[in-house]
C-alpha cells in the first residue's frame, strides 16, 4: 500500500454516494426530493486502547529477549469509512 491518503478518499467517496442513495431512497418515501448535499464529515473517531499490566509486562519481557520478527505476507488491504452526510430537501 503506497499511498494510505488515496485509499482512505476512495472509500469516503464510496461512503458518500451510498449514503446519497440512502437519502434518495428516504426522501421518495417521503414524496419529496433531495437536494444537493449541505455538509459531509468523515472524520475518524479516535480509538483509545489502554495497556494492560500484563501487556505492558509482555512488552518489557520481548524487548529484552532476542526476538526475531515474523515473515510478512503481502495480504489484500482494505479501508471502510463512514460519513455523516446533510442534505437539503426540495
Amino acid at each position: 500500500m503506497k499511498d494510505t491518503a488515496e485509499l482512505e478518499a476512495k472509500a469516503a467517496s464510496k461512503a458518500l454516494a451510498h449514503a446519497q442513495a440512502i437519502a434518495a431512497q428516504m426522501a421518495e418515501g417521503l414524496h419529496t426530493k433531495i437536494g444537493p448535499l449541505i455538509y459531509a464529515s468523515n472524520q475518524r473517531p479516535e480509538i483509545i486502547r489502554p495497556m494492560t499490566l500484563n501487556t505492558m509486562a509482555a512488552s518489557a519481557r520481548m524487548e529484552k529477549s532476542n526476538v526475531q520478527p515474523l515473515a510478512i505476507r503481502s495480504r489484500k488491504v482494505e479501508q471502510s469509512a463512514t460519513v455523516y452526510a446533510v442534505f437539503a430537501v426540495e
